[in-house]
């Protein structure tokens, strides 16, 4: 599966928490077309609360990969989800 698109929406900073959290959307389509699949992640991030917003997005992106790769298609090595770039350049909404 390759990652066509990635949204975060909801990005803001729990201070109780002590974390940013925000909810990520990977559109993903097989490598051999098809119809696409979209995913959603409640990720959160512990970086310091003045790191930059790009930076918490990355962050909040490995976390939904690290997610997505412990469901059980992904885990058990059945499907793989491939990035078209080395670090994914998330949409802004």
């Amino acid at each position: 599966m390759r990652v066509t698109d990635i949204e975060i929406a909801g990005l803001g900073y729990e201070p109780d928490g002590a974390c940013h959290s925000g909810h990520v959307t990977m559109e993903l389509t097989p490598k051999q077309g098809g119809t696409p699949t979209h995913m959603h992640f409640a990720c959160r991030s512990a970086l310091p609360a003045d790191t930059p917003a790009d930076l918490i997005r990355q962050d909040l992106i490995e976390d939904a990969l690290r997610q997505a790769r412990r469901m059980p298609g992904f885990r058990r090595g059945e499907r793989e989800i491939e990035l078209p770039l080395p670090r994914a350049a998330p949409s802004r909404a």
